[in-house]
């Protein structure tokens, strides 16, 4: 995403957010910290709009879902 975002600033597409990937901010963390807050969480193999993707809730799937 971060990379569409880039290249579509730097083509000027038009009607497409503009400002680039400069201002934007990145979060990070993990898992398990999110797991250890109480949260909800969902990985994804890939692109989350596409029907090909899978999802999952089970930690013990993460080693298949993501690399």
């Amino acid at each position: 995403m971060m990379y569409r975002i880039s290249c579509e600033h730097r083509d000027s597409v038009p009607d497409r957010y503009q400002g680039g990937d400069k201002p934007l901010a990145y979060l990070l963390t993990t898992v398990r910290a999110v797991v250890d807050a109480g949260l909800t969480w969902i990985a994804t193999d890939g692109n989350a709009a596409t029907a090909t993707s899978d999802f999952t809730t089970d930690l013990q799937a993460m080693p298949r879902i993501v690399d």
